[in-house]
């Protein structure tokens, strides 16, 4: 045998622990995101960008990759795929920065309650919150993030709205089935909601079905975000045909995109994956196929595989190139492209 096509989550110890085995990491070709619903009644300060943008900056993300996601993921900062050559590695990137984001509520016209907004946040401290902290015009910063009801995705939930908390932001994790999750994304029946955005089959990085004007109603423009700019981007690059000229819209579309966080994006997970082709080794190579079939839906956080900490960065006997562990830097591998979604012509 020279490779085996997925550990289960319960037997990675065991794997771990056999010296005849090998364990490559590889990046899972999929968004963890939080989409805003950016039409909602109850919940009308996300069409707010000040507030897009505290949010994110409150959100220490690689904390949430190592606590709750046992370090297999890496920090995303585009709605593009790293490893697409229509990635821009330039677009400034939201790193934790909890003073930052009180700093723009503030200047969003909300008001503290109860909250030392002086206060350093660096490590685990609060603000110690009242209930609904922040205020403004009668309302408070309060809202509900639906979430797929399997353990690991309400774990990642829970985590986001326990750092928001301790800024005194209120959010009320909400799970749900995952039939109803989907179909309440449509119609936008929810404030917030946590979902995995899977992008495996399509060969080419176009995310217009997903973040187009034209796809609010009855696509996949699930938060509802209507950006002139950014769609006339997208349209610019579906014309062409040369990949530098495209190259140059879509690295627009994403600096748009950054500058107005339409939706939170997470991390991109990692999951053991083999070598490209057969060695003679006595070394076992484990790799994972969780990669779902539905099209660009949500399906959650994927299961973890082993602790960084358990894996060492080893050569890859089959190839010339080393595998990597969630601590290097992002791969270039050319075989992993972005996007599996209906694509919309």
């Amino acid at each position: 045998m020279q490779g085996i096509g997925r550990v289960a989550p319960e037997n990675l110890d065991q794997a771990q622990a056999n010296p005849s085995l090998q364990l490559f990491t590889s990046a899972l070709p999929q968004h963890t995101l939080i989409y805003l619903n950016l039409t909602s009644e109850t919940a009308p300060f996300f069409s707010e960008r000040e507030i897009r943008q505290a949010l994110l900056y409150a959100l220490d993300r690689q904390a949430l990759i190592d606590q709750v996601l046992d370090g297999q993921a890496i920090v995303a900062h585009s709605p593009v795929l790293p490893d697409s050559w229509a990635y821009d590695s330039t677009v400034p990137t939201y790193e934790y920065n909890p003073e930052k984001a009180i700093s723009l509520l503030q200047e969003a016209g909300w008001q503290a309650t109860g909250l030392d907004t002086s206060a350093s946040l660096t490590g685990t401290e609060t603000l110690t919150p009242t209930v609904g902290s922040w205020f403004k015009e009668g309302r408070s910063l309060s809202f509900s993030l639906l979430v797929h009801d399997n353990p690991s995705r309400i774990a990642v939930a829970q985590e986001v709205a326990r750092q928001w908390g301790r800024l005194g932001i209120r959010v009320n994790v909400e799970p749900v089935a995952a039939g109803l999750l989907s179909e309440r994304l449509m119609p936008r029946h929810y404030q917030a909601a946590l979902v995995d955005l899977d992008l495996t089959l399509s060969g080419d990085p176009d995310p217009y079905p997903l973040w187009h004007q034209t796809q609010i109603n009855g696509g996949q423009n699930y938060g509802g975000w209507d950006n002139r700019e950014a769609s006339e981007a997208l349209e610019q690059a579906r014309y062409l045909t040369d990949r530098k000229e495209r190259k140059s819209y879509y690295d627009h579309f994403q600096r748009v995109f950054v500058k107005e966080t339409p939706a939170l994006i997470i991390p991109i997970r990692l999951i053991p994956t083999p070598s490209t082709r057969l060695c003679t080794t006595s070394k076992l190579a484990l790799w994972s196929t969780h990669l779902n079939a539905s099209a660009a839906f949500p399906t959650g956080i994927s299961t973890p595989v082993a602790s960084s900490s358990q894996r060492p960065r080893t050569l890859n006997p089959c190839s010339t190139h080393p595998s990597f562990s969630p601590a290097d830097p992002f791969p270039s591998s050319g075989h992993i492209f972005p996007l599996k979604f209906t694509q919309n012509h």
